[in-house]
């Protein structure tokens, strides 16, 4: 008699980026065989525990509600008697753009140039989402 034994191997590997968008539920899930077929699975961000929000339930991480700090690099390890495997997913989250900074005040004297800025954040990001407009005069 013949008894195949070997570490996990994890069937059907998902794309190496996940793309999620922010306040959205994601879902990442795996699955691993082997020999024997008491597998354990661990999962971290970034090489550190998960934090606040991110669950797990053996080869299924679970976000309940995406945020911008929830992107990085995933790994999911599975573990049997005979070794281990691990997949790392790097997770992009989309967001919104909005307005990080504005300069509080500008002065110029009449006929001159001004020079406005502001400084935006999102993802993805382009200066096509930025559009300048004037208020008009009361």
């Amino acid at each position: 008699m013949f008894i195949y034994i070997d570490k996990p191997i994890f069937e059907e590997l998902p794309s190496e980026t996940q793309i999620g968008v922010e306040g959205k539920p994601l879902v990442m899930s795996l699955k691993a065989t082997g020999n024997p077929s008491s597998i354990v699975y661990t999962w971290t961000k970034d090489g550190s525990v998960l934090g606040k929000g991110l669950t797990t339930d053996g080869p299924v991480l679970n976000i309940t509600r995406l945020k911008r700090e929830d992107a990085g690099v995933y790994m999911c390890e599975a573990v049997n008697s005979e070794g281990s495997t691990a997949v790392k997913i790097n997770l992009t989250v989309h967001y919104s753009a909005t307005v990080t900074e504005v300069p509080e005040f500008i002065m110029v004297s009449p006929g001159d140039d001004a020079q406005l800025y502001c400084v935006v954040e999102g993802n993805p990001m382009s200066e096509k989402y930025v559009v300048w407009k004037r208020e008009e005069l009361l």
